[in-house]
């Protein structure tokens, strides 16, 4: 699953280094590889309408002109990192992501009942 999530990021990347929408496809295989259950939720959010790398980029855009001063505004790689995971629906850094409800354990087995003892 992670490779599949990364390939759909790489495709819309583009090739130019320099280009934002190519740098938070960087970042966002980032954070996919480095947390757990990510790669589901963004490969099946990022072909979504609205919720590609470019949607994503202008997201980011956005906080940067708010954080505008003297004509130049960015953002903080944390705050990139928050952002890319709000939009993605992603745990936090340093959370877990919620965990699915654990199977129902399986009762143990006997083995005399088996051998009809």
């Amino acid at each position: 699953m992670i490779q599949k999530c990364l390939d759909l990021i790489s495709a819309q990347q583009g090739k130019d280094a320099g280009d934002m929408v190519y740098q938070v496809g960087e970042h966002l295989k980032d954070i996919v590889r480095e947390t757990p259950g990510a790669a589901a939720l963004v490969a099946a959010d990022i072909t979504q309408k609205g919720m590609g790398l470019a949607d994503a980029e202008k997201k980011i855009a956005e906080a940067a002109r708010k954080n505008k001063k003297n004509n130049c505004g960015a953002v903080g790689f944390y705050e990139a990192d928050d952002i890319l995971r709000a939009f993605y629906g992603l745990a936090k850094r340093g959370e877990r992501a919620a965990a699915a409800p654990a199977a129902e354990k399986p009762k143990a087995v006997n083995i005399l009942d088996l051998l009809g003892v």
